[in-house]
């Protein structure tokens, strides 16, 4: 193992602030060092890497050739698909930067956030024409002016006909265009924004998390090390590639490693296991309790005869991890990545479930600080810094923000946290071990207020999941008494939940933690 571990290991060691590094730039060397290996799959076709990279090229003269230059932000909206990947890499191998958005949020909120970020094009695919002309439409209403839509992909699909407002990449011939000889490809430094993610907040408004080749050398070398990743392993993502562990981890660390990538269909127990044997998946990506449906199908003959040999994520509950290694007879390994600051922990040996392990080499300095998790206020000092909280205490996660990563620091930044560099706190609620190893506990805005003290709505529902007949848990906050918040919860259960036996679950949370009302329902969405 090391001796796969070792490369990324150095790799991330060495990065600094003016190195060359990015998904584009891996592909280039990639499709030179090695054209025929099979670079992915995608429903039954494979893609060697020379392919893949003459493909991002010819893109780039689309792209330079509508207009698009360097420095230029595009809005991709998009579903998963070869095409997909290949706007986004021919964007960053240009020197613009793609804006990846959530297909299913709403036209109003793609606007918006398209206007924030100043976006001059929409890039889709022909099933998203419609909303993305809406969202250029919407967009010039904010007075930034008309964005341009363009379509890549399908080309295969059958005829196509566009209205004028729309450019059909597909129909450009890349022979006929001249990049200037001056144009730098390929030239993305660390320190630069490589992406901007879109990600729903729990307001439904669509944040900004810009992302820089730092932060994606640091998710795609530390998964590929942390998971042992190599050349003939095969990653298996069904994850939307809008999500960062997808974009960041799944296709980063196997561009990085040599592996082989097989984009698959949108998680279903229908097609999960049909498509990791089709594909001969070693390494499965997922994203919080994706899995979770798997354990509650009927057992069958081959449930630990297939090709996986690891599932690699972050936000997995512990009784999920205990039943994917029983019944499965697969590893686990539970991570922790910050979207924008240079943060990621990994469990690389699997030996305490639950935990999100340790930094990884590379990683910023991290800090768990004490706080008042009912109203997310500092602890401070007499001298005014933060203070670390004791082993086993509950506290956000602190990342130090060093000079060399430039970039904007948002309002959670405290700028004298322990002495005169900057941290960066996050919402997110760990613990540490006295090993040194994290455990996520929740996010700061899953602690309710109580008289008793804040309570965990994340641990409700873990509570609840011990009880193996439950398939879906959810707590939340009601009307309660005297002005105080109340907690209620919901499950799905595949047999009969007794009172005495939601009794017995609850009995493992104090008392003020314990729901007023347990609601059992026919299904949960």
């Amino acid at each position: 193992g090391v001796r796969y571990q070792e490369p990324h290991l150095r790799a991330l060691a060495e990065v600094s602030g003016d190195t060359v590094t990015s998904a584009s730039a891996w592909l280039a060397r990639a499709a030179e060092e090695r054209p025929t290996d099979t670079f992915f799959l995608f429903k039954g076709r494979a893609f060697t890497y020379a392919e893949s990279d003459a493909r991002v090229t010819n893109v780039v003269k689309g792209l330079y050739h509508v207009g698009v230059r360097p420095g230029d932000r595009v809005l991709v909206l998009m579903d998963s698909r070869p095409s997909y990947l290949s706007m986004a890499t021919a964007l960053v191998r240009l020197g613009a930067c793609p804006v990846l958005a959530p297909t299913d949020a709403s036209e109003g909120e793609l606007a918006r956030a398209a206007t924030r970020c100043d976006c001059r094009f929409v890039a889709t695919d022909p099933s998203s024409v419609g909303v993305a002309k809406e969202v250029a439409l919407l967009a010039s209403a904010e007075g930034t002016g008309r964005l341009g839509v363009l379509v890549l992909g399908g080309a295969r699909e059958g005829p196509r006909h566009f209205s004028d407002d729309v450019v059909d990449m597909e129909a450009i011939d890349p022979m006929r265009v001249r990049l200037p000889p001056d144009l730098a490809l390929d030239a993305g430094r660390a320190r630069d924004i490589g992406a901007i993610l879109l990600r729903p907040s729990d307001s439904g408004e669509l944040r900004t998390a810009p992302v820089t080749f730092h932060r994606w050398a640091l998710s795609a070398h530390g998964a590929a090390a942390a998971c042992t990743l190599k050349p003939h392993d095969t990653v298996y993502s069904c994850i939307p590639l809008h999500h960062p562990a997808a974009i960041l981890v799944a296709v980063g660390a196997a561009l990085v490693a040599g592996a082989r990538l097989a984009l698959g269909s949108a998680f279903s127990v229908e097609t999960f296991f049909p498509e990791v044997r089709r594909y001969g998946a070693t390494v499965v990506f997922y994203a919080g309790e994706m899995l979770r449906p798997l354990v509650h199908e009927r057992p069958r003959r081959g449930d630990r005869t297939h090709p996986i040999r690891l599932v690699a994520g972050s936000g997995m509950r512990q009784d999920l991890w205990k039943k994917l290694e029983e019944r499965f007879n697969v590893g686990v390994l539970e991570f922790y990545a910050s979207t924008t600051q240079r943060a990621v922990l990994a469990n690389a040996s699997g030996e305490k479930v639950g935990s999100v392990g340790r930094p990884l080499p590379g990683s910023a300095e991290l800090a768990v600080v004490k706080a008042d998790l009912a109203t997310g206020e500092l602890l401070r000092d007499v001298d005014g810094h933060l203070v670390r909280a004791l082993p086993g205490e509950p506290g956000l996660l602190a990342v130090r923000h060093p000079p060399e990563d430039g970039g904007e620091l948002g309002a959670n930044v405290v700028r004298a946290a322990f002495g005169k560099e900057p941290w960066v706190v996050s919402s997110d609620v760990v613990r540490e071990d006295a090993a040194g190893d994290v455990f996520f506990i929740d996010a700061r805005s899953g602690f309710v207020p109580t008289s008793g003290g804040p309570v965990s709505l994340r641990a409700v529902e873990d509570a609840l999941y011990a009880l193996p007949e439950i398939a879906m848990a959810c707590a939340f906050v009601s009307d309660g008494s005297r002005g105080e918040p109340g907690i209620s919860a919901a499950f799905v259960a595949y047999d009969e939940v007794t009172p005495a036996r939601l009794d017995a679950a609850m009995s493992r949370l104090e008392a003020h933690a314990r729901p007023r009302r347990i609601v059992a329902l026919a299904d949960m969405h």
